[in-house]
């Protein structure tokens, strides 16, 4: 299993990659999972990996894409797997260069936004260098629009991921709009199979009997007040700001209202700087990252879930984000 996204980062692809990879070894399957090398390897990555009843490889460059073809090669040699999963179109090229077959995740921001940091075979060992990406990778963290880096070689990425894609023996499309996605760049329609993403509801289900103020005040939450709870990444594109200043609008001080926002991300500083300047500041609580095993209690103890979303076109790419255009709650 080739998982880009994988725990202890928190988020949806990661949760999705934790589980799959879970369900597949408790039905029998031998798995091994490979993903991105770690930004800076430490006691909590040690500990997840850890809790996985399989091997966790995390062996793969953030920039380098034909040093990552070469390594699963070796790998898959090594492994002789049955079938080839990937969380991105990326690697379906695999399904080809070892004969092994191949199935490939899309959400639809692989295709849109191909980022192949590196995408020629000239000079891969080099920009897989563990000092080199690292210095690249924490420069392209640090810049506020990295979006404008897309442009340059922009026409590579996309030949990469059309031969990719069209090369993958299943592609699991997870709205009928990413599917449009993939036949437009050439991939056959009896290649893919749209498969909408879920949850394991009974896991969210909420125990007869609770107490719910004890429950807030377990949590860190204000009992006797309406609690509206959001949880994502704090990011731009997930429209916190947008949110905060409805919230404002609507007199929470008067009504009896309070928000808690689970999640962490780049735009927190700046998103507390809105809560005071609204003068919301006492009724929302910051909660920071919650993994996704111990979300229950903060769904449980709220009133009302909201989830905003903004549609974003970059200037330069012309990309909008492909959450915004799918299945958006």
């Amino acid at each position: 299993m080739i998982l880009t996204e994988f725990p202890p980062a928190i988020g949806g692809m990661q949760t999705h990659a934790n589980l799959l990879s879970r369900h597949l070894h408790a039905g029998g399957a031998r798995v091994c999972v490979f993903t991105y090398r770690p930004e800076s390897p430490g006691k909590d990555t040690a500990e997840v990996d850890s809790t996985f009843p399989f091997p966790i490889h995390r062996t793969l460059s953030r920039i380098s894409y034909f040093y990552n073809l070469t390594h699963l090669r070796e790998a898959i040699e090594g492994f002789q797997p049955d079938f080839i999963y990937s969380s991105t179109v990326f690697f379906g090229v695999l399904e080809r260069l070892t004969g092994v077959p191949t199935i490939c995740r899309s959400v639809g921001n692989d295709v849109l936004r191909p980022w192949i940091a590196w995408p020629f075979a000239l000079g891969s060992s080099l920009t897989a260098h563990l000092l080199f990406e690292k210095k690249l990778y924490q420069f392209f963290k640090k810049l506020e629009k990295p979006e404008w880096i897309e442009v340059f070689f922009r026409d590579r990425r996309r030949s990469l991921v059309r031969t990719a894609a069209t090369c993958a023996g299943t592609i699991l499309a997870n709205s009928h709009f990413t599917r449009r996605l993939l036949l437009e760049i050439g991939v056959p329609p009896e290649k893919i199979r749209v498969v909408v993403g879920g949850v394991d509801a009974r896991f969210f289900t909420r125990p007869e009997h609770l107490h719910v103020e004890h429950l807030r005040q377990e949590l860190g939450l204000p009992a006797g007040r309406t609690l509206f709870l959001t949880a994502c990444r704090l990011v731009d594109k997930k429209g916190l700001d947008f949110l905060l200043e409805w919230f404002a609008r609507q007199e929470p001080s008067a009504r009896g209202w309070h928000m808690a926002v689970v999640g962490k991300g780049k735009r927190l500083g700046r998103l507390r700087s809105l809560a005071r300047r609204l003068e919301i500041q006492d009724h929302v609580t910051f909660v920071g990252g919650v993994a996704y095993e111990a979300m229950p209690p903060y769904y449980w103890s709220s009133d009302v879930f909201i989830l905003a979303s903004t549609v974003y076109r970059d200037p330069i790419t012309g990309v909008r984000d492909a959450e915004t255009m799918g299945r958006v709650l």
